[in-house]
């Protein structure tokens, strides 16, 4: 887990300043169904189908990062990265997902 400052547009696209921690998905299962609803506001789907799809987070790459509060206790985002193919140096960011209610 690793603490950061994040620079985030809000929906009315102003700039906000949070302090959050990032977080591995599979350290926190208790998550991952509001990380699959924050998703699926986005792009709906089955929530049985998105959490399953989500699940298969590892320490190595694919890996699923939630962007939670100081607290631990909310889910604000959601980010899943891939290896890319013939590229030990590189991700393809295949879903970013952050909650408007991010206040």
């Amino acid at each position: 887990m690793a603490a950061g400052i994040y620079f985030i547009l809000n929906h009315a696209l102003q700039l906000v300043v949070y302090k959050i921690l990032d977080l591995e998905l599979q350290f926190r299962p208790d998550l991952l169904e509001p990380a699959a609803h924050l998703l699926n506001e986005q792009w709906p789907r089955s929530l049985e189908a998105r959490k399953h799809s989500i699940a298969d987070s590892k320490t190595d790459l694919p890996v699923s990062l939630l962007p939670i509060t100081k607290d631990k206790e909310r889910v604000i985002g959601f980010v899943r990265i891939f290896k890319v193919a013939n590229r030990s140096n590189a991700g393809l960011i295949e879903s970013l997902a952050i909650s408007p209610d991010t206040t």
